[in-house]
């Protein structure tokens, strides 16, 4: 399959909040910070983007998250906890998660990875929502336990930056941007202008993108792609993650 790479899987890995991450032998990496991948996924995507607020906002309109970079499924899943813990949601979700191993689909949808082994039960039970619909896309669907409304995990599979970006069933543009692929130095392609343009393309102007990354080639191409950031205080080791909007015209 054109766009799609091969996983070689080693033993997960500790982090210091008790959650696993894995190493990549092609990208020579972890896929998570040491800090914790529990930690990362709910501190910055979660709670520094208040995706929360917009699932209490009564919109008819589901709240889109673009997940770029799977990987091992913690900022999806983290997005998915918190809209589920909310104690009487008032919109539906759509999240899409982009993924360029197969095998690393297969394995967290199976709920028994290693990386999964001390996972909430209910972050394995959305996993195993996950069914194979085509060659390149699996979907998920988890209803709210409390409300009437669903959440939609869509993950395509394939170099994202040979692709058309997936755009919401709704029509409308992605209200939060997850960027978390490999870093800049291990995946620049991820990281540079074109990329960050097209995401600008699938944006509304109260888009929030959000990072763990703060490089200044990622700051520099995201200023030259129509981006304006800033950083944002990391309580762990790491001293900062980044947030952008869409540069108002």
């Amino acid at each position: 399959m054109i766009g799609v790479e091969k996983v070689v899987f080693f033993k997960a890995v500790p982090t210091d909040d008790g959650s696993y991450t894995v190493y990549s032998q092609q990208r020579d990496e972890c896929y998570h910070s040491i800090s914790g991948a529990f930690y990362e996924a709910r501190r910055l995507y979660i709670d520094e983007s208040k995706v929360s607020e917009a699932f209490a906002s009564g919109s008819a309109v589901p709240v889109g998250v673009l997940d770029v970079g799977l990987g091992l499924g913690y900022n999806a899943l983290a997005t998915i906890e918190a809209w589920a813990h909310m104690p009487a949601v008032c919109c539906e979700l759509e999240v899409a998660s982009l993924e360029c191993y197969v095998e690393l689909i297969e394995a967290l949808a199976s709920g028994e990875s290693s990386w999964q082994k001390n996972w909430p039960a209910e972050w394995v039970n959305f996993c195993r929502t996950l069914k194979q619909v085509s060659g390149n896309k699996w979907v998920g669907e988890i209803k709210h336990p409390q409300a009437s409304h669903c959440c939609n995990w869509n993950i395509y599979l394939g170099d994202a930056t040979k692709q058309y970006l997936p755009r919401p069933a709704s029509g409308g543009k992605w209200d939060y941007i997850w960027q978390d692929p490999f870093s800049p130095k291990k995946n620049p392609d991820m990281w540079n202008e074109n990329w960050f343009s097209k995401l600008r393309g699938g944006s509304s102007p109260s888009t929030q993108l959000l990072t763990y990354s703060c490089s200044r080639v990622v700051k520099d191409n995201l200023s030259v792609s129509g981006w304006d950031w800033s950083l944002i205080k990391a309580p762990g080791k790491k001293k900062n993650w980044l947030k952008a909007v869409i540069r108002p015209d």
